[in-house]
């Protein structure tokens, strides 16, 4: 059995890590690499120009090269390359280490302002595919380069062909499910299963892949709010073929009625995620805030009403006057201009997280204090994750009262916060490793298709 998934996005990562604490420690195949796969995910892109056999650094934004007397300009969450007015390019940090500064991909853009072409950089720091693009903008065509900088891979995205380069031999395919299939029966052999995530392009290789096997797939994404299955679904289970099984990771979805009924076609089952809280000991009546603006709800009445708490206020950025005037108050302590070491203690040791900032959520706060088993409180017209957050524990904006009166029980009742950090992992569909092992028991047993 393998994972067979699209991207390696952050529910890809999240089912990935839950198999693997289960023990299901699978070969693991993700089909669109952005060249920053862990070291045991490969990509079928990734192994034909052998960017694992290479080392190196990342590449840090300021040192991409460009044109003489051209300038790079940039800050935690973003940078672009400057011909002195003339934005020639925008750099793209990599998603999961954005405030590192480390480049992704460079979309370099014409005299129109729309992007021309893009190089895209890998973890070793070099450049291992680039794509073009059509007058109206649109992608037309990506080459994937080793580190040599030899073409291996042209993926034609008008045509929907790819040619492959290897070993002096050139192979032709005429769709990426063929290259991925291809792929598959090349490296694997038999393959008694696929556990796969998505509609697209898995689904569609394991549909087509010609030998007996027991798939599953694993439902992560929200149906629209009127429940309709998408049609590859309702495909996959006319087949009667390989997939005998659909988890869905949406509680609310699973429990529609039109998904229930589809019990009587395919079996059907609910599971969450095992996400890797970390139980720190000695946590303090500590409240923690990270902003990239000084407008934060209510928070010089709440920091006065809570002596008790000490808030922790951070920012990766130089801080405002009206956010320094904070630091008056005795149970706060301010962070401008914060660092990665710093943000990582100041989690560990909050029991709170306060979601009352206002503009974007800053380093994926709300999950990593979720994932530090802080308390996430925060108000409705502000928050940013209503994943990780309670309803119970979401207050109106008008009424600043209600958090604060929240808050003093949090901290003067310990029962009371251990039920709520409970109610909050139930919420946020906690599963364990026997779950998942109690789960994937029953559906890997039985007839193949």
């Amino acid at each position: 059995m393998i994972n067979l998934f699209d991207t390696y996005e952050q529910r890809t990562r999240d089912l990935h890590y839950s198999l693997k604490q289960a023990g299901y420690d699978l070969p693991t195949i993700v089909i669109n690499d952005e060249g920053f796969l862990p070291e045991d995910v490969i990509s079928p892109f990734g192994y034909y120009t052998k960017m694992a056999q290479r080392q190196g650094e990342p590449l840090y934004f300021d040192q991409l090269e460009v044109p003489d007397f051209w300038e790079i300009r940039g800050d935690a969450t973003q940078a672009a390359v400057y011909d002195e007015s003339y934005k020639r390019a925008n750099i793209i940090y990599e998603d999961t280490k954005q405030n590192q500064r480390i480049v992704q991909r460079v979309e370099w853009l014409g005299l129109d302002g729309g992007v021309r072409s893009v190089d895209h950089y890998n973890q070793s720091g070099w450049r291992y595919a680039q794509t073009n693009y059509n007058a109206t903008h649109q992608p037309v065509m990506t080459s994937y380069y080793d580190a040599d900088d030899h073409e291996v891979i042209v993926e034609n995205y008008v045509t929907s062909n790819i040619i492959l380069n290897r070993e002096d031999k050139i192979y032709f395919f005429k769709s990426r499910i063929d290259f991925v299939t291809e792929f598959l029966t090349h490296e694997f052999g038999t393959i008694d299963g696929l556990i796969y995530n998505s509609l697209a392009t898995p689904f569609l290789v394991s549909y087509q892949l010609d030998q007996p096997g027991r798939d599953i797939l694993f439902w992560q994404e929200t149906l629209p709010e009127n429940g309709e299955i998408p049609g590859n679904m309702t495909t996959l289970i006319a087949q009667n073929g390989r997939t005998k099984n659909i988890v869905f990771q949406n509680k609310t979805d699973f429990e529609r009625d039109n998904i229930q009924q589809l019990q009587q076609q395919i079996a059907i089952d609910y599971i969450g995620y095992n996400y890797p809280i970390v139980k720190h000991r000695n946590k303090k009546d500590e409240a923690f805030i990270l902003t990239n603006t000084d407008q934060i709800a209510h928070v010089a009445e709440i920091v006065a009403a809570t002596p008790n708490v000490h808030f922790n206020v951070a920012a990766f950025t130089e801080m405002s006057t009206k956010l320094m005037s904070l630091g008056d108050y005795k149970n706060v302590s301010l962070y401008p201009n914060v660092t990665f070491q710093r943000v990582e203690k100041l989690f560990k040791q909050s029991v709170l997280y306060l979601d009352i900032n206002g503009s974007n959520e800053v380093m994926s706060a709300i999950r990593q204090a979720y994932l530090d088993n802080a308390v996430i409180m925060a108000f409705e017209q502000t928050k940013h994750n209503p994943h990780f957050t309670l309803d119970a524990l979401t207050f109106d904006e008008a009424q600043p009262e209600q958090l604060i009166d929240t808050l003093h029980r949090l901290c003067d009742e310990p029962e009371y916060l251990a039920d709520m950090l409970n109610a909050q992992h139930a919420a946020a569909g906690q599963s364990s490793p026997a779950d998942y092992r109690a789960l994937l028991a029953q559906m890997t047993t039985g007839p193949v298709a």
